[in-house]
Parts: structure tokens; C-alpha cells; sequence
């Protein structure tokens, strides 16, 4: 069987490998990308940009409730889901040409399949095999059902089945109180659907700062929690928990996520992983020399925009370019309504550290864009300090768009600004990203 030689190949065309493809395509590297279903991965096709298309539509729908305030008068105004779809799908196709175009602008082929390694330089896809000097596993993850009695029922969906789902029933169950479950609660949430959350988790969003958890749930409508109850069963009609029963018409299955390590050939390396991910360094490197891991493969963040990263580093560090991967200052976004964005030290974990910690807090109404874009809702900032050298350790948002104004908080902290630092910087007026120098300056 003859082969094919390239200088990299990139199993998976998700954000990571497609990011890393278009790097070292425009680097002049011949590059292979290999992907068993459709270009962008599970964020563009499944999760990432159908969510957002089907928030936008449905936060649209909300904002008619108080369009009066504004001076706008509605009437008659109803959700029509099939063609929130439409437009839904409409967005995917012209994100996954873009991806195509992209691809071939670099020169960068594409081929269509189920990757198999059958040593560290070599895949296999169908019956042709192709060789590479360097080898980036970019296989992602999948969305994926607990073990439940009665998780096979027909009204038992993942996410990706979903977005797919033609007609909303008026109440839907979502097992799990993650990222992902609070974007689809508030989407379901904002257009009239009745929503349950049954999570094992004693507390909402663990990771995240618990004044802006406070806020949320001062602000989420429509949704009821049920934490710290375990699942027992599910039945036709309802979701039965250690201490209650869910009536239950839809059932989501958002808490399970499966990292993509099997049926790619990896026993047939001495690959350092298992059923977490694959174990990397800061460059990406796996132990196998040649062979590098990026995005959710590695089980350390399941963020596109991680994987992004990760794929930008990978091509640095093939192209022999210094580069490494800061985990510490990835964004962490939670796009329910409002938006939760965050970047480094929460004030537990800072003080868990041993730092010495001043905070300030701010609500959002300091702030004159936000008065004149929304209507009667909460916001907050809140900034973690080291206190004895004045350095941010961590800045915490939640409000309309706070995502869009997280990326200068990171670049904030990738330099080690101080209090002073920021206060030299001229943040456009009025916008909302202000309240972050508005917060520091408070102390």
C-alpha cells in the first residue's frame, strides 16, 4: 500500500485543528486535516455557534417584554422556533464554507474519514495511508448520556439532538447544571419553556466567583433548581431522584461528556492517556515525540477557545516559534442570560493560595451603557487584588455581553497590570467595558 507523505497531520477539524491547520498552511508546511464528519467540529456544527444562533433569536423574543419602556410598541409577538432553526442552520453552513475557503487558501487538504494510527508517524484512513513528520491529535469530545435506567427512552435527548428537535415542548428536565445546561435552560427559558435542573452539585457553578452566582439567580426566570439530588431512574413521564420526582415531558442530558481516545489507534503508541485525556505540556507535546494534543482531547478545558489556543501553540512550537499554553489566562464565558465571563483567581482561590486579597465590586448600573441598554436587570464587576503589590489577580463579570469584554481582562493579567497601570488606560466612553477600570479604581 503506497503512502502519502506530509510535513503535519491534524486528526480533527474542530476549532483547535482547523486553527492549527490554517497556521501552518500559511507558514508554507504541507498539512493534512482529517475529519470524520463536518469541518468545525462539534462547536460549529452542534454546540458553539447553533447555541448562540438560537440565544440570539430567543433573547430577541424576551426583550419584547419591556420594548414599551423604549418607546417601541409590539403587539402579537409569538416564537417561532422552526424558523429560529432555519436561520440556525443557515449560520453553521456559511461558518463551515468559511472553514472550506479558508482551508484551501493555505493550501491545506482536506480529507473526509475515520482516522487510525498505526505507529507514530503513520494513519490510516480507509485503505490509504499517509505519513507525517509531526502529528496533532485534535479529536475533541462527545456529548454523551449517564448510565440511567431508562436513559434510553425516546424523550431522553443529548444537546446536538436537541437543536434539531422541530417542535419545543412547554417543559423540559435537564440533567446537569454545567456551562452547557445553563445556555440551553436560558434559550428554553426565554421563550416560555418550563425548565427543571437536577444536578448532583450542592453548588451552581462551583468554579465560579459566588457573587456573580448570586446574581444569576436573582436573575435567571423560569427555571427551577434541584441541587445535591441524585438521578435514580428516568420514566415515561418524570425523573425520579433520591428525595422527589421531577414531572418530566423532555429530558436533556447535559452532564456527560466523553473525551474522543477511543477508536483511533491510540493503544498502538506509548501515548500517556486514558479515559481524562491525553497528558500533555505546556507546548502541546504528548510524550510521544512528534505527537502533540490539543483542545478537549486533553480533558484540560472543554473550550473552543482553549483549543484554539492550544492549536495556535502547537503550530508555534512545529514551526519552532517560542510559544506556550497559559491555562491561567483563558476566559472562562457562560453565555446564560445574563453572560458570565471571568479570567484568573476567584478571592477563595486567590486567599487558597496564600496571597494577601483586596477585592471591589461594582454593580452594573455604575455604568451609563448599561442603563441605556437594558431595562430593570442586575449586573456586577468584581476584581480580586494581590494587596500587597496592587497586581489583579482576577476580574468577574456578569452582564448583557460580558464575554466581549473579558479578552482586555486577560491581556490585563498575561502583563501583570497593576491598579495604576489600568488607570493610565482610555477605555472608550460610554461602553460597558468601563466598569473594569471603574472596579479598580474604586478601591
Amino acid at each position: 500500500m503506497s503512502e502519502t507523505h506530509y510535513d503535519v497531520i491534524i486528526i480533527g477539524a474542530g476549532p483547535g485543528g482547523y486553527t492549527a491547520a490554517e497556521r501552518l498552511g500559511a507558514a508554507g508546511k504541507e498539512v493534512l486535516l482529517i475529519e470524520r464528519a463536518h469541518l468545525g467540529g462539534l462547536c460549529l456544527n452542534h454546540g458553539c455557534i447553533p447555541t448562540k444562533a438560537l440565544l440570539a433569536s430567543a433573547k430577541l423574543y424576551a426583550s419584547m417584554e419591556t420594548a414599551a419602556r423604549f418607546g417601541v410598541v409590539v403587539e402579537n409577538v409569538r416564537f417561532d422556533w422552526r424558523t429560529a432553526l432555519t436561520r440556525k442552520r443557515g449560520i453553521v453552513t456559511m461558518l463551515r464554507d468559511g472553514v472550506a475557503y479558508q482551508m484551501s487558501k493555505r493550501g491545506v487538504t482536506v480529507i473526509n474519514g475515520a482516522a487510525q494510527f498505526l505507529n507514530r508517524y503513520t494513519i490510516q484512513v480507509d485503505q490509504a495511508r499517509y505519513t507525517a513528520d509531526h502529528i496533532i491529535i485534535a479529536t475533541g469530545s462527545t456529548p454523551s448520556k449517564p448510565a440511567l435506567i431508562g436513559v434510553d427512552l425516546p424523550h431522553v435527548l443529548t444537546t446536538s439532538e436537541l437543536l434539531e428537535l422541530e417542535t419545543l415542548p412547554a417543559q423540559v428536565t435537564i440533567l446537569g447544571a454545567d456551562a452547557t445546561a445553563l445556555v440551553i435552560a436560558s434559550i428554553l427559558a426565554l421563550v416560555g419553556v418550563q425548565i427543571d435542573i437536577i444536578s448532583e452539585q450542592s453548588v451552581l457553578l462551583p468554579d465560579i466567583d459566588a457573587d456573580l452566582v448570586n446574581t444569576l439567580k436573582l436573575e435567571l426566570k423560569g427555571i427551577n433548581f434541584h441541587l445535591n439530588t441524585r438521578v435514580l431512574r428516568i420514566e415515561r413521564d418524570q425523573v425520579v431522584c433520591a428525595d422527589k420526582t421531577v414531572p418530566s415531558t423532555l429530558i436533556i442530558a447535559v452532564s456527560e461528556r466523553t473525551l474522543n481516545v477511543e477508536g483511533v489507534g491510540f493503544e498502538r503508541l506509548d501515548l500517556d492517556y486514558d479515559r481524562h485525556g491525553v497528558n500533555i505540556d505546556d507546548q502541546m507535546r504528548t510524550n510521544v515525540p512528534t505527537i502533540y494534543a490539543i483542545g478537549d482531547v486533553t480533558g484540560r478545558a472543554l473550550w473552543a477557545h482553549h483549543a484554539i489556543r492550544g492549536g495556535e501553540v502547537a503550530a508555534n512550537t512545529i514551526l519552532g516559534v517560542p510559544d506556550r499554553m497559559r491555562d491561567d489566562l483563558v476566559p472562562t464565558v457562560i453565555y446564560s442570560v445574563p453572560e458570565i465571563a471571568a479570567v484568573g483567581l476567584t478571592e477563595n482561590a486567590a486567599k487558597a493560595r496564600g496571597y494577601l486579597v483586596k477585592t471591589a465590586r461594582l454593580p452594573m448600573t455604575s455604568s451609563g451603557r448599561f442603563l441605556t441598554d437594558t431595562e430593570g436587570k442586575r449586573g456586577l464587576c468584581k476584581v480580586v487584588i494581590d494587596a500587597q503589590t496592587e497586581r489583579i489577580l482576577g476580574v468577574h463579570l456578569i452582564s448583557p455581553n460580558a464575554g466581549e469584554a473579558i479578552s482586555a481582562a486577560a491581556a490585563m493579567l498575561a502583563d501583570e497590570f497593576r491598579i495604576n497601570d489600568v488607570a493610565q488606560l482610555a477605555f472608550p466612553h460610554p461602553t460597558m467595558s468601563e466598569i473594569l477600570k471603574d472596579t479598580l479604581l474604586s478601591m
